[in-house]
């Protein structure tokens, strides 16, 4: 974190790419977000009442795990396994960024063909 003091790095939750992608699948009934670990690690915490994740929630596909696999990889720092919350919120919204890019491209060439067809 660029203009975090000393003191802020310490105290920030850090986690690895592994993590990042784990939040991707659905989790267990009860399971809520992440919280402080031993180590300044994370781990997942319970739901509070009425906050867990939708159960009607979709499975996403395997070519859309893939292609954010793919984009989060490409993105995250290759000299560090583990980061801090905010440098992983930041590398996940550019990981999200390429990815809308992409399909606005696609979807550009759908035009296109759609157009001509």
């Amino acid at each position: 974190p660029g203009g975090a003091s000393p003191e802020q790095r310490h105290t920030e939750r850090m986690v690895d790419i592994a993590q990042v992608l784990s939040m991707l699948a659905p989790q267990p009934e009860g399971v809520q977000g992440l919280t402080s670990a031993e180590g300044g690690g994370v781990h997942w915490t319970a739901a509070a009442a009425g906050n867990s994740r939708s159960q009607h929630s979709q499975n996403p596909s395997v070519a859309s795990e893939l292609l954010v696999s793919s984009a989060l990889r490409m993105q995250w720092p290759r000299d560090r396994r583990r980061v801090g919350t905010a440098d992983a919120s930041a590398t996940c919204r550019e990981a999200a960024e390429a990815l809308q890019e992409a399909a606005t491209q696609l979807l550009n060439a759908v035009s296109t063909l759609d157009s001509v067809a």
